[in-house]
């Protein structure tokens, strides 16, 4: 798999809580990296695989990184022109098209191809329960240069990401992560929270 071939879901390519919300913490959040997997399997692994720890926070470039891992992506490639905020309505995604890997631009083509590559794109993420031992990242919405991208347009190409990406569910915009039961995965400023009861 191509090193820069990335998802939808995590738009960083891979949507409309605002920009303004993601620009407001990009200055305290770290660069999506491959030692951002690391730091975030080791928070992880104390908290529903060894058990040594009840809790534990993940910042969120962290958090996409790990999740980009799950997909398959590998190596994960240092995005510091993709901006991650979180807090407890979800987890935004913004950046500049020109600042994305040059095969996600291609990927997102149908959507971005014709705009200048200063036009900013956002990914709205939010986290649902999805039954006892598992919690859903949906991607609500994707928005070019502050406009939300018609749902019609969104959810064909969507599916297509789906049908590529085995570890997301066929629309493309949900991404199913396992948990111990009684885990808890909740998001707070700036970071995914992990606990066991």
């Amino acid at each position: 798999m191509n090193r820069y071939r990335i998802p939808a879901l995590l738009a960083f390519a891979l949507l409309a809580a605002t920009e303004a919300r993601a620009q407001s913490h990009e200055a305290t959040v770290p660069v999506i990296s491959s030692t951002g997997v690391v730091r975030a399997t080791e928070v992880v692994d104390a908290v529903f695989v060894s058990r040594r720890r009840h809790a534990g926070a993940i910042g969120g470039a962290d958090w996409v990184a790990y999740m980009m891992a799950r997909l398959g992506i590998h190596p994960i490639p240092d995005l510091p022109g993709v901006a991650v905020a979180v807090d407890s309505a979800g987890i935004v995604m913004s950046s500049r098209l020109g600042d994305l890997p040059p095969q996600t631009r291609t990927e997102l083509g149908p959507l971005v191809g014709f705009l200048d590559p200063s036009t900013p794109i956002a990914a709205d993420i939010s986290l649902f329960r999805a039954g006892p031992q598992a919690v859903r990242f949906h991607l609500e919405s994707l928005s070019v240069a502050g406009f939300a991208v018609p749902e019609m347009f969104l959810a064909s190409y969507l599916a297509d990401v789906g049908k590529r990406y085995p570890a997301l569910t066929a629309t493309g915009r949900d991404l199913l992560v396992q948990v111990p039961t009684g885990g808890r995965v909740t998001l707070a400023r700036d970071s995914v929270r992990l606990a066991l009861p």
